[in-house]
């Protein structure tokens, strides 16, 4: 597929000349980067751990399950995420098969992945099968197993139990190991639906090996779904080199070093767990998967296995903290927090500097990922100076917008429509409201209707979408002390007055709605939603608890 808005052929010469984008570079050469770490740690999940070298041996199955699958480079697939080693082989994969990764989360509902296949047809699925039976994957095209692809060995038939028939792991000519994972099946996969005919079945077959393809860095590879202002998640499109030039950021801002682990507790199939993930690799360190967050799961986490790095949004590090407040430890084997994605209180910058932690204020998003960073323990209240290669402003048109652009800017939204309103004279709009000054940026409010949980972003609008099933609604953010902000609904009286929280949520559901999305509040409105002289409803005057005639509240808020 092509781009629907790269950079202007002035400025893809200019990142070039910089040295910030790369030429072409086979698929052997990725594999020997990705295998460079060696016998270091680079994934731990709830099953075990897997070397930089062996992650280099899964991906290259998976990358010669979807070559015999009948695979091709610039074919869509589809990773079903959750946060295992298995997933992050799978998304690896794929890019190595010159695949545009679509990337959705295993939390996400049945609209999503409808949307996610509806926008990008899917020539293969890679899931887990309990998420693939749950989802019913099977309707939107051909699955492949994760955990069974893993178990069949090395060789390009992923329906063959025998073993490997050679090894993939260039740094290891013994082959890689694999990671225990208690929901792998030693059973082999259902064969039955043979490969499409259309496409070379097997890597012999097109007498090219691993050195002689070369990976288009400049064409989408990778697709993130995001939450706007639309009802619709939007597809942002990015390319080798963009995320690159996103990931050198993230390793230099935090002086990432070989012996540095990230805890993880942000979907895969965000721009937070790639660029973790990415930046985990470029600098040979670790990444701890956590797929359930827990604040005492999670102390001891980094506890048990020396997280040093923590990322994301400010309720992580904050919550962690306050478990180490409550268990009256003093000291932590981290040695900084990167800290985005909402506005940041001093709470958790005071309980860093009281358990010896350095911190660092970022701002980025999926469409202009690590874009600007702070000096280490900066407490001055800005959102930190440009990175090398990007460009800050502010849009001269209306509120103070925030614009971006630089070499690892995303190169559109799957949907063309989409970049209407999304980009000014090339320059990215954020949809945030910012001064810059002295070359520093600060982050003064938010223009989209959006709520951030956790530092994950939900659409209001697409709550609104799901919620018409009740009638007259309308979503808005809430702040909350665990985690940041939270949906609530208003409902009109008249609508609410049968309605239990339960009722709203079963609801929801039935649409589709992913489980995380869901409001953990709903209030019974009194009177007329308010609204602007165009007729749009002013979110932030939903909040005034007078007009609130009864409320609803999720279980672990009452």
């Amino acid at each position: 597929m092509r781009a629907t808005h790269p950079p202007s052929p002035a400025d893809a010469a200019r990142f070039r000349a910089e040295g910030r984008w790369r030429e072409a570079q086979s698929v052997g050469r990725h594999l020997a980067e990705l295998a460079s770490g060696g016998d270091r740690t680079a994934l731990i999940d709830d099953t075990g751990t897997c070397s930089h070298a062996e992650l280099a041996g899964l991906a290259d199955r998976v990358r010669a399950a979807l070559v015999h699958a009948g695979v091709r480079p610039g074919d869509s697939v589809l990773v079903l995420t959750p946060l295992r080693i298995g997933a992050v082989a799978a998304m690896l994969g794929s890019r190595l098969a010159g695949c545009v990764t679509v990337l959705v989360d295993r939390r996400a509902g049945a609209a999503d992945v409808a949307a996610a296949c509806t926008s990008l047809p899917a020539r293969v699925i890679l899931a887990y099968d309990a998420d693939a039976e749950r989802l019913s994957l099977s309707t939107y095209g051909q699955v492949l197993p994760v955990e069974r692809i893993l178990l069949a060995g090395s060789s390009s038939d992923p329906s063959d139990p025998s073993g490997p028939s050679e090894p993939s792991d260039p740094s290891d000519p013994s082959g890689p190991s694999e990671p225990s994972d208690p929901s792998h099946s030693s059973d082999p996969p259902d064969s039955s639906d043979p490969p499409d005919s259309s496409h070379p079945s097997n890597p012999s077959e097109l007498h090219l090996g691993p050195d002689d393809v070369l990976l288009d860095p400049d064409t989408p590879n990778l697709v993130l779904f995001t939450s706007g202002t639309t009802s619709a998640p939007r597809g942002v499109l990015h390319t080798l080199n963009s995320l690159r030039c996103g990931t050198q950021n993230m390793v230099d801002t935090l002086d990432l070093q070989a012996g540095d682990t990230f805890l993880l507790s942000s979907p895969l199939a965000s721009i937070t767990g790639v660029l973790q993930i990415e930046s985990a690799l470029m600098a040979h360190a670790g990444v701890l998967l956590a797929e359930r967050f827990s604040p005492e799961d999670a102390l001891e986490s980094v506890l048990r296995h020396g997280v040093s790095v923590i990322g994301g949004a400010p309720i992580i590090s904050e919550t962690i903290f306050a478990e180490c407040d409550h268990r009256g430890i003093t000291r932590l084997p981290l040695r900084c927090i990167a800290l985005g994605g909402t506005m940041i209180g001093p709470a958790v910058l005071s309980a860093a500097e009281r358990l010896n932690v350095g911190y660092v204020r970022v701002y980025g998003s999926s469409e202009v990922p690590f874009s600007t960073a702070t000096e280490f323990n900066d407490d001055s209240g800005h959102d930190g100076a440009p990175l090398p290669g990007v460009d800050v402003s502010v849009r001269a048109e209306g509120p103070d917008e925030l614009l971006i652009r630089g070499p690892h800017q995303f190169h559109g939204y799957l949907n063309p429509a989409d970049n209407v309103n999304a980009f000014c004279d090339g320059w990215v709009r954020t949809g945030d409201q910012a001064e810059v000054a002295g070359g520093r940026v600060r982050i003064t409010g938010r223009l989209k209707d959006v709520a951030a949980r956790k530092g994950l972003k939900m659409s209001l609008a697409e709550i609104d979408a799901a919620a018409a099933v009740l009638g007259e609604c309308a979503a808005f953010a809430v702040p909350d002390p665990v985690t940041g902000e939270r949906v609530a609904l208003a409902v009109r009286a008249s609508v609410a007055s049968d309605l239990s929280f339960d009722d709203v949520v079963d609801a929801l559901l039935a649409t589709g709605l992913a489980r995380w999305k869901l409001p953990e509040q709903v209030v019974a409105w009194d009177g007329e939603f308010p609204r602007t002289a165009s007729g749009k409803i002013i979110r932030r005057d939903l909040a005034d608890e007078r007009r609130h005639l009864r409320t609803l509240y999720a279980p672990r808020l009452r």
